[in-house]
């Protein structure tokens, strides 16, 4: 089978199985024995099994061909799936009634006897091995008591790799021991797991035995004494009585002697084992087995000698130099003596390719495919656990263009694409999933090749390997990666079933023209199971079916004269997004980008839809003035919300270059697609609008550079709307080249056009002093109303406490050295609030050599109050000499300048000098004086009246619309104010507040003459009294009430308090008197059967009950106002207008 085609091979054995069972069951006397094994009543079958010829045919000539193309393989799979479904079909028909068995295991418990014989007659040697590895479950079919198992030889296999990932674990999943079983009594059901540990043992050992046997038929069988312990007292499947533990262990244990005589040397080993199965009571005990061994023993022996394929190696090493001892199961897993840590069991397949070093090609042996050199597996257990692996070694990847046409020649090269690896795939129980993948750099490279010894790095499940390749002509495609992936899943209670996928993706690329083109992991996958429904699967046995697979990313680059330029669009299937970028040049100049970002899951996987798309155009060179605008740009975001928090987070890192006029999107997309993902989280019903602007401001040199994106969010869901702004400013003086201060500096701002609160963020990044010393700071802006604002850059004075939504800024910074040692710093800061203006500044210097270190700094705080005027600023300045940690001279000086009046200096000196201090301190008063500043008076109630007699004061406002009988159409502006009859009058004034709970003091710079406290009451409309109800306005608390200095800092920068009132009247008045008769008139139109209408010109008065009925149903009465909720069951008010009455006329 050198080089051949493996499913080939796999198809003919089973052609030759259903071929088999055909004619076995065709033959009356052996199907009817065949079904008396079974347990079916005489006369079950009367009907020979027949199979579709065409179907057979077709096989038969896909055997005898050379080498067959894919095409002819999908075909003979499809044959081999006919002929396998005929055997079912017509086994299940042998039922009947299903009056003897269960009509869905008849036909596994028959295919599972005639494999079985099958494999007897044709490969004894394999029957024996299979046999035992089935035999690790339970063997008891639908005829006999218990549950007919599922496909014995495959479950064996996940049972024994589950025992060996963890066998303690494994022994208790499986346990069945019913409760009540306790003192010296078993009370078991069905023992399962230990089926699976003794009778793995068992029938391997057996296995080893018997191949062995077969090399020479007259050697000793390596099979010596077997000693099984007696078998207990012998009782009726229905007893109650149940043996003893006693009884039941010493039946199971077992030991043997194992050997091998050769010519110069000679071998032996002695093997024990006893399970011990749970005991319920005191003391407990969980599954466990018992295992000792002691001796050596190797087996090496070919299965399949003579054949023209691949040789078999089946290979046993077995090494317990001293006796060794284990005890497997519980929370302890393996228990096991100083002896055993020596000893190992290894158990090993091998396949070893002929001179062409070929074992086997996927799927043929011409054409793409896979080629496979020597393929081994090996399974080892020792006292440091297990590990199981498998290696493929000197394999290749083949993309052959030998069976395509002219045009995929060309494209593919003209020549193969061969690149040769080697794979390593295993696990240990305890270092977990091993995997390696080794790629020589070249198949021409000359001298032996490295070794590959699977050892891999270890760690958590990763089943996917990337092969990194390269290859292809001039006008070839460039295949750049081939990734596999292998996945399987097991279904879980009360579902049964596996499912199996294995999938290949290719990244490629290909120059067609001025075009090129790169596709990412575009490939095939091919996936088995059994947990779809036996009546559904396509395969009966199995529900199997191929599919393609999308790639995760397309890119195109076009190089043309007016158009150049390039995008890709890629997908991620794990988040479910679908990003994409494009980048056009038209002409030498104008740069076109579109960047693009769509979701089709949120964060918890559910099925929700977003988009955000970003458009712009570049290097335009408009020029208006001093201003040079270069580019523009739109922002639209559906059902995604710009989050400002994670916005000023990454303010630092200047990230918001990928969001404004990024700059090579498609090069830098992953971090583009982050940090969209980041800044714009999905919020159903949240939109997001924006326009962008790219401009510099400088006629010649651009002396300042800003790239902003002003935006509209709007909630549907919370009817909020908010205003956004990001920037990015970036200045570069005097040039670009050897510059002498480089500033780059991040906003972001949002306005809440609900609650009319503000705020902007700044931070600078990447932005330094005559191109060395680092310059850092940030700056805010905060504004909520009836709270005042506050703007600050690089924080605020020490004494003074600011809101506490503002966020802690750092000092504007520039760090004039390189180094920490000399270091000099300065920073700065300035803030701005309602009643404050702060800033102040510090300079600080470190320098140490030969032990001796020199410290020193200087600075000032400077806080002033507007109203009432003060300052106050605080200094100090030190330096000190150490030696170590030791002081040897230092001096330092702090205090306070306050004012204005009086003018005050305080503070205190400090001299010094090793372990001597002396300190003076001193306060004098520069310019005395004292007393409230404010000295002129205010007449408060003329001011006051005056401006509420000012029509400017005035406004009105309209009723909500609901309850707006009817509509007012737009004036155009005047002085002269239009009231709704439903509406309300708004007067206010700015001059002092209104209804405060204390009397004000004065009023800015002035002190009331008379009156301290002012209300507006009592209000007439046309001589009635009209409800009131108050309207604030924001005042700032220290221009009307005396404070102290604390009190002052401590309190907000405004309060809002009552600067005015509405008032109005929503009561319905009418006049009788001003009743109007007005005739009742209508039109009559008729729609006949041809569907024309026609106006009739005498329409007939409709009844004065027709008339109220048709009120009562009219769109009126059914419309939003009357029909809610809220309006259904509202009793009429007594004093709404209504219809005085009907005439008939």
């Amino acid at each position: 089978m050198s080089a051949g085609s493996l499913l080939r091979a796999v198809a003919g054995e089973v052609f030759d199985f259903v071929t088999f069972a055909a004619d076995l069951l065709g033959r009356p006397e052996a199907r009817s024995a065949v079904l008396a094994d079974l347990g079916a009543p005489p006369g079950t079958a009367t009907q020979p099994l027949a199979l579709p010829q065409a179907p057979l045919a077709a096989i038969t000539e896909y055997r005898a061909q050379v080498d067959a193309d894919l095409q002819a393989d999908l075909e003979a799979l499809g044959n081999l799936a006919l002929l396998v479904g005929a055997i079912i079909d017509q086994v299940e028909s042998w039922q009947g009634s299903d009056t003897w068995g269960k009509a869905d295991t008849l036909a596994t418990s028959l295919l599972d006897l005639l494999a079985s014989t099958y494999f007897r007659r044709r490969k004894p040697a394999w029957f024996l091995v299979m046999q035992a590895v089935a035999i690790t479950t339970e063997l008891t079919g639908s005829l006999a008591p218990g549950d007919q198992a599922h496909t014995r030889f495959l479950n064996a296999f996940g049972t024994i790799f589950s025992f060996v990932w963890n066998p303690g674990r494994t022994l208790d999943d499986l346990d069945d021991t019913l409760p009540g079983a306790e003192g010296s009594t078993l009370n078991t059901g069905r023992d399962t797991s230990f089926l699976v540990v003794d009778g793995l043992i068992r029938g391997i050992v057996a296995a080893i035995a018997v191949i062995d046997q077969t090399k020479d038929h007259e050697a000793l069988n390596a099979l010596g004494d077997v000693i099984v312990g007696w078998d207990s007292a012998a009782l009726d499947v229905d007893s109650p009585a149940r043996p003893t533990a006693a009884d039941v262990l010493a039946g199971r244990m077992v030991s043997l002697a194992l050997r091998r005589d050769g010519d110069t040397d000679s071998e032996q080993l002695r093997v024990t084992w006893m399970y011990l199965p749970r005991r319920l009571g005191t003391p407990a005990r969980p599954h466990q087995l018992f295992l000792a061994l002691g001796g050596t023993l190797t087996l090496d022996q070919v299965l399949n000698p003579g054949s023209d394929g691949p040789t078999w190696r089946f290979r046993v090493d077995i090494r317990s130099d001293a006796g060794a001892a284990l005890l497997i199961g519980g929370k302890d897993g393996v228990q096991a003596n100083a002896e055993a840590a020596t000893s190992s069991v290894s158990v090993g397949w091998r396949a070893e390719p002929d001179e062409t070093g070929i074992s086997y090609a996927l799927p043929r042996a011409t054409g793409s495919r896979v080629e496979l050199g020597e393929i081994a597996a090996v399974l080892t257990i020792s006292g440091t656990g297990a590990r199981v692996l498998l290696r493929l070694d000197h394999c290749a990847l083949v993309i052959d263009s030998a069976d395509k046409d002219s045009f995929l020649r060309k494209l593919l090269g003209g020549r193969p694409i061969r690149k040769v690896f080697s794979l390593g795939l295993g696990y240990d129980a305890e270092a977990g999933f091993i995997h390696e993948l080794h790629v020589p750099p070249t198949v021409d490279a000359t001298g032996p090749e490295p070794p590959f010894d699977s050892s891999g790095p270890a760690g958590p499940p990763a089943l996917e390997k990337t092969l990194p390749l390269g290859g292809g002509g001039l006008l070839g495609i460039n295949v750049h990666e081939v990734v596999l992936r292998l996945a399987g899943n097991r279904a879980e209670e009360p579902e049964t079933g596996w499912a199996v996928a294995v999938g290949a993706l290719v990244s490629f690329s290909t120059q067609l023209g001025p075009v090129y083109v790169r596709v990412d992991r575009l490939g095939l996958f091919a996936a088995v199971d059994t947990m779809t429904p036996s009546e559904e699967r396509n395969l009966r046995l199995v529900e199997a079916h191929v599919d393609a697979t999308r790639p995760t990313g397309i890119a195109l680059d076009l190089r043309t004269g007016p158009v150049s330029g390039g995008g890709t669009i890629q997908f991620d299937p794990a988040t479910g997004d679908y990003v994409g970028a494009l980048v056009l040049r038209v002409g030498k100049r104008v740069t076109i980008t579109c960047v693009g970002l769509a979701s089709t899951k949120d964060r918890e996987g559910n099925d929700v839809t977003s988009f955000l798309l970003i458009g712009t155009v570049e290097h335009l060179g408009l020029q208006a003035g001093f201003i040079t605008f270069d580019g523009f740009g739109l922002l639209y975001a559906a059902d995604r919300t710009l989050d400002v928090a994670a916005v000023r987070a990454a303010l630092p890192s200047g990230r918001l270059k990928h969001i404004l006029f990024p700059a090579d999107p498609v090069k830098h997309l992953p971090e583009l697609v982050s940090a969209l993902r980041t800044f714009f989280p999905l919020r159903e019903g949240t939109h997001v609008y924006g326009f962008l602007v790219k401009m510099t401001f400088g006629s010649g040199h651009p002396l300042l550079r800003a790239d902003l994106a002003l935006m509209l969010e709007r909630d549907s869901v919370a009817e909020t709307s908010r205003l956004l702004v990001l920037g990015r400013v970036s200045s570069v003086l005097p040039q670009d080249e050897n510059p002498l201060v480089t500033l780059n500096l991040d906003v972001v701002g949002v306005f809440d056009l609900d609650t009319g609160s503000a705020a902007l963020d700044a931070v600078l990044y990447d932005s330094k002093l005559c191109g060395r010393f680092v310059l850092t700071g940030a700056a805010a802006f905060r504004r909520e109303r009836g709270q005042g604002f506050a703007l600050a850059v690089g924080g605020f004075n020490p004494r003074f406490s600011p809101p506490a939504s503002f966020p802690v800024l750092p000092r504007v910074t520039v760090a004039l050295t390189t180094g920490d040692n000399p270091r000099l710093v300065i920073e700065a800061y300035l803030a701005i609030t309602t009643n404050t203006l702060q800033f102040g500044a510090k300079a600080s210097l470190y320098a140490a050599a030969y032990g001796f270190s020199l410290e020193g700094y200087i600075g000032f705080d400077v806080l002033v109050t507007f109203w009432p005027p003060h300052f106050i600023a605080d200094f100090a300045a030190g330096v000190q000499l150490k030696r170590g940690s030791r002081n040897l001279f230092k001096i330092d000086v702090k205090g306070m300048l306050e004012g204005p009046i009086p003018l005050r200096v305080a503070g205190r000196a400090t001299f010094g000098i090793l372990w001597w201090d002396y300190t003076v301190s001193f306060d004098k008063t520069l310019i005395g004086g004292g007393g409230s500043p404010v000295t002129e008076t205010i007449d408060v109630v003329t001011e006051l009246l005056t401006r509420l007699g000012d029509p400017r004061s005035w406004m009105t406002e309209l009723p909500a619309s609901a309850s707006q009988v009817a509509g007012v159409r737009g004036v155009p502006r005047s002085d002269t104010l239009l009231l709704h009859p439903l509406g309300r009058l708004v007067v206010q004034q700015g001059l002092v507040p209104l209804n405060t709970a204390r009397e004000i003091d004065r009023v800015g710079g002035f002190v009331p003459r008379d009156a301290r406290r002012f209300a507006i009451t009592d209000p007439l409309i046309g001589g009635a009294t009209p409800s009131v109800s108050p309207v604030g306005d924001e005042f700032p608390d220290s221009q009307f009430f005396e404070m102290s200095d604390a009190e002052r800092l401590a309190a907000p920068g405004v309060v809002v308090r009552e600067a005015g009132v509405s008032f109005g009247s929503d009561r319905y008045a009418s006049d009788a008197s001003a009743g109007v008769a007005e005739p009742f008139r209508y039109t009559e139109i008729v729609v006949g059967p041809d569907g024309v209408p026609v106006v009739l010109p005498d329409p007939t008065p409709a009844e004065p009950g027709h008339l109220r009925a048709g009120l009562r149903l009219a769109a009126a009465a059914r419309a939003a106002t009357r029909t809610a909720v809220a309006e259904r069951y509202a009793q009429e008010r007594a004093d709404a207008p209504r219809l005085a009455g009907m005439v008939r006329f």
